[in-house]
């Protein structure tokens, strides 16, 4: 999959540096262009052919509902305000349908800064998931097939891995027998950017008689949870369905966290239920992987698999790290077949991964997994 290809529309010099320095730092993301005015990126946006345009709010030469008026509705729109976006902005950012709303940091205020970038890098990650559920030529892998592995981007600046981690590494990949302590009672797979189509090759490969539910957390806003939902369920033996408020997690089933909300489980033995929240954000995600990982360390002890795939970022480390601590097995997806392996890495550097394997390899450990010690009916 190609990097999403974004352009830079805002009058204030410092500020298109600092926006362009910020993007060009996101995995998955290509700056191909900076604009000084409205006029001037209304020209870019034509000749560049971005798939995202990251645009000031108030731009001095012309409103920018007539600029966004001007642009296809393929195009993702993210608003920049320099003030409170909680206030106008918001009302606009719904009016032109933007995919989200972010404040400019002040220059000097680095805590503002990493905030910036980690709200970039949530919204960048909701707008691959759009792009892929629509089937964008550009985010297709290049077979026709829907069950094709993605292939993965290289890497831009591949930096030198430290030696206990390609160690661990080289570890956690080996071959090996996984065998649980208990009979599982329940899966949790926590996924981002590129998650659409990883899900649409591992969902379906999981047997229909799978004796355990899965729950998933897929970094999504709520407007895509039900395209996503519908896209997997024609898929798959399993049944694929939003997670509900007081749902008993039953066998055979998938729950996907609804975009916008928190999902956990809670209860004991029999009593297990999921729970909607509207807690707040999580590694600035809200569903977060670690809000219902770590409830599931809780709820379940070591009859929990966690399986933390392709993604931006640190979300699903702590939680695995509280499951993994109270005895469940955890798998990652592998560099070469994530789209971005920032998720798994994170969990793999800090030691909580116990097989790391190829996108095409997990169902088949997550079946003998959830069958150990079941006797198919």
């Amino acid at each position: 999959m190609d990097a999403v290809r974004t352009l830079v529309i805002d009058d204030v010099g410092s500020y298109r540096a600092l926006l362009s320095d910020v993007l060009g730092n996101l995995d998955g993301v290509e700056v191909v262009g900076v604009a000084a005015t409205g006029k001037t990126g209304l020209s870019r946006i034509a000749t560049e052919k971005p798939d995202l345009i990251v645009v000031d709010a108030g731009l001095a030469d012309i409103d920018v509902e007539e600029l966004v008026g001007q642009v296809s509705d393929q195009i993702g729109v993210i608003l920049v305000d320099g003030d409170d976006p909680q206030s106008d902005t918001r009302v606009l950012e719904k009016r032109l349908s933007a995919i989200g709303a972010v404040s400019r940091p002040k220059l000097s205020d680095a805590i503002a800064r990493d905030r910036l970038s980690f709200e970039l890098r949530r919204l960048i990650d909701g707008f691959h998931t759009r792009l892929l559920l629509r089937g964008s030529r550009r985010h297709t892998t290049t077979s026709t097939s829907t069950t094709d592995v993605p292939t993965p981007k290289p890497p831009v600046a591949p930096r030198p891995v430290e030696p206990a981690v390609s160690q661990q590494r080289a570890a956690v990949s080996a071959p090996k027998m996984l065998i649980p302590d208990l009979p599982l009672d329940v899966i949790a797979i926590g996924i981002s950017t590129g998650g659409p189509n990883a899900l649409a090759v591992l969902l379906p490969e999981l047997p229909k008689d799978l004796p355990v539910p899965i729950l998933i957390v897929q970094h999504i806003t709520d407007t895509f949870t039900t395209a996503l939902v519908n896209s997997l369920d024609g898929k798959c033996d399993l049944a694929i369905r939003e997670g509900a408020d007081g749902e008993v997690p039953a066998a055979g089933n998938v729950y996907i966290a609804p975009g916008g909300r928190q999902m956990k489980v809670e209860g004991r033995a029999d009593e297990r239920c999921l729970r909607l929240t509207d807690d707040p954000p999580v590694n600035h995600c809200r569903p977060a992987v670690d809000y219902l990982f770590e409830s599931l360390a809780t709820v379940y002890g070591a009859k929990a698999l966690g399986v933390i795939m392709t993604g931006m970022g640190a979300d699903g480390t702590a939680g695995l790290r509280a499951m993994h601590g109270m005895g469940s097995l955890v798998l990652a997806q592998d560099e070469e077949t994530s789209m971005v392996h920032g998720m798994p890495g994170s969990a793999l550097r800090a030691g909580v991964v116990d097989l790391m394997l190829p996108l095409q390899e997990l169902a088949p450990q997550i079946t003998r997994l959830a069958m150990h010690g079941r006797a198919r009916s």
